[in-house]
């Protein structure tokens, strides 16, 4: 079922009914597969990052939004420190290998 839902060729057509037909164990069962998978985020935008799904749980639905922007904060500054780092690198005229170029 999660790779069904996660598949980017999955029609929207077919997520939405399958969405629709989950009951509240059912998203909560995915949920925690998503988990232990580490894929919460991708989850979450395909669930539910524009538009909740009809049955969707408010609770889990704004626990999987506050970790999506947890990690959309965490990527960034992650983003940020390496662009100081390879400018820092640059300034320096230290060269990167090819293995490590961007």
């Amino acid at each position: 079922m999660l790779s069904l839902i996660l598949d980017p060729y999955t029609s929207s057509t077919l997520l939405q009914d399958t969405l629709g037909k989950l009951s509240p164990n059912d998203w909560s069962d995915l949920e925690e597969l998503a988990a232990q998978h580490k894929i919460t985020s991708r989850f979450y935008q395909t669930t539910g990052g524009s538009v909740k799904p009809e049955g969707f749980p408010s609770e889990l639905h704004a626990q999987l939004k506050k970790t999506y922007l947890q990690n959309a904060v965490r990527n960034t500054l992650i983003l940020h420190h390496a662009a100081h780092l390879l400018g820092s690198l640059r300034e320096n005229n230290i060269e990167l290998s090819q293995h490590m170029a961007f």
